[in-house]
């Protein structure tokens, strides 16, 4: 079993690996390579049964269609502000999701047995929409999460593959029937529920891999008294996740519902621009190869502005021409933008998984909401004769204007973040090894790294900033618990029960208890809870 107690501890080897773009101890063992890959596979299945909802042939409603948009972004900010700073009991989370899915799916059965247009077949149409709104957010967000385990440079690849899987699923759609496409959404939207639940199964009951948290981790940790507010107005980088899902998926809605509606085919639904984005995320999935989990905010404007830019600067013309080049580059750049941000996420929400809810739940809330809204107003545009070639050249130059002033913002506010590091916090793409050996004192000792022995020692204060298993590490050390007591400090904060502690140590549940009982009386708290809100505010 890992000692939490050497969390901080970092070897020069390891910085130097930092340094140079790797990372140590991330290989995977068979099974945890098993679980993502199931995580993987899940993603790429309930994504893509989503995503065919848009398919024309899928005989999706558009009231079904923008009900289960708007609720998903609702439910995406209510989990944000409801567990901004915690992670929820996980089983439960996945059953409210997982019941929610069922029930979209009750319904969905049911409104295929009616005739379409009637009444009964709206109605079960727009609840269908509702439950599918809810149970799509909870589900996403677990999968966010359980990526969000995993060192950055292997979720730097496994979230592209996923995309790119998602991608081709969703292609082969377009050239199936109605039928088969409405019995094969229900049946991937099962599907990836199922290995979404074995996977938080095996991730419970299997031994982890290097660098790799537990789902349960800080269980329950919500700082007494925080408000969203004052997260908002601390934190780095909520800022750059606003920013960053606001704009993009703005243009590329308006942009993508003018051309089906247009019927311009315009690089959005037809199969050679499907093959170009299929080519898209599979650069991708080698460009999270290389880089690494070393993965910036930066790089996400390198690409997505010059694909949006290009887009817009050639929509008019292609427009008369009804070409589909300038919708084409529009779509890869909110794939490029979509996917890269997922990776970005998963290495903020590594370095702290309390926030991990937060961040996924306002990145793919306003995602949804900014790309809904845009669709919609294009509609009622349409229907009112208002879109002309006239004004596409105005919307492309207020897109090209917007992307300009936003570009500028968004650098401002990733120096701004850069700065911040700098001046304190480990890097994301940098996870700690595991080191045996003291932690504390600041001073040197040896520990086996590679077969080699190497001086460790911690990384300066100065030089990071603490977050929970840092301060874990310290209350251990500066209350002298024993390795034993560490032990099931530990396991209780990954929430795992006294008789599961016990049968997981080889010891009964009332030694379990008493070390409890000891940890409490060293620290000075009454109980568990108690010693979670003191070890979060813990400062050294």
């Amino acid at each position: 079993m890992k000692s939490m107690a050497n969390i901080p501890a970092m070897t020069e080897a390891a910085e130097e690996a930092a340094a140079s773009g790797t990372t140590a101890g991330t290989r995977l063992d068979r099974d945890s390579l098993l679980t993502a890959g199931m995580a993987v596979m899940g993603f790429a299945l309930f994504l893509s049964a989503v995503w065919t909802a848009r398919n024309e042939a899928a005989l999706v409603p558009d009231g079904a269609l923008y009900t289960a948009r708007f609720v998903k972004a609702v439910a995406c900010f209510a989990i944000a502000f409801t567990l901004r700073s915690h992670i929820p009991s996980v089983g439960k989370f996945f059953a409210l999701g997982a019941g929610f899915v069922g029930m979209h799916l009750v319904a969905y059965g049911l409104g295929a047995l009616m005739p379409a247009g009637v009444a009964e077949y709206l109605a079960a149409s727009v609840i269908s929409g509702a439950f599918s709104g809810i149970g799509e957010a909870c589900v996403i967000v677990l999968f966010a999460h359980l990526f969000s385990t995993y060192a950055p440079r292997v979720s730097a690849v496994a979230i592209p593959v996923a995309y790119l899987l998602n991608e081709a699923l969703y292609f082969s759609t377009l050239y199936l029937p109605t039928e088969a496409i409405m019995a094969l959404r229900p049946a991937g939207k099962l599907l990836g529920v199922v290995l979404l639940g074995l996977c938080l199964r095996r991730k419970e009951r299997l031994p982890l891999a290097d660098n790799e948290y537990p789902l349960q981790y800080g269980i329950s940790i919500k700082s007494a008294g925080e408000r969203a507010i004052t997260l908002f107005a601390t934190h780095r980088s909520w800022a750059l996740i606003i920013a960053g899902s606001t704009l993009f998926p703005l243009i590329f809605g308006f942009v993508a519902q003018a051309c089906s509606r247009l019927s311009t085919n315009s690089g959005l639904y037809d199969g050679f621009n499907e093959i170009v984005a299929l080519g898209t995320i599979a650069l991708l999935v080698f460009y999270g190869v290389w880089r690494a989990g070393r993965l910036t905010f930066d790089e996400l404007l390198y690409f997505s502005v010059p694909l949006f830019a290009t887009g817009c600067l050639l929509l008019p013309a292609f427009w008369l021409a009804d070409a589909p080049y300038a919708g084409m580059l529009v779509k890869c750049g909110y794939t490029v933008n979509q996917v890269l941000f997922w990776v970005l996420l998963a290495q903020e929400s590594y370095r702290d998984l309390r926030h991990t809810y937060l961040f996924f739940g306002l990145f793919y809330g306003i995602y949804e909401l900014t790309t809904a809204a845009a669709r919609l107003t294009t509609s009622a545009l349409y229907a009112e004769g208002g879109i002309d070639f006239t004004f596409m050249v105005y919307v492309a130059l207020v897109a090209l204007w917007l992307i300009a002033c936003y570009g500028v913002l968004f650098f401002a506010l990733a120096k701004r973040v850069a700065r911040g590091r700098q001046g304190g916090g480990r890097s994301a793409d940098a996870p700690v090894p595991d080191v045996e050996g003291p932690a504390g004192g600041g001073g040197a000792s040896e520990a086996a790294v590679g077969g080699e022995e190497v001086p460790v020692r911690l990384v300066p204060e100065a030089r990071r900033t603490l977050v929970f298993p840092d301060k874990l590490a310290l209350v251990c050390e500066r209350y002298g618990l024993t390795p034993r007591e560490v032990e099931v400090l530990t396991e209780t904060i990954h929430g795992y029960s006294m008789e599961n502690i016990g049968k997981k140590l080889f010891v009964s549940r009332e030694t379990v208890k008493t070390h409890l009982r000891r940890v409490y009386a060293k620290v000075g708290v009454g109980g568990k809870q108690e010693l979670i809100a003191f070890i979060d505010r813990y400062e050294g």
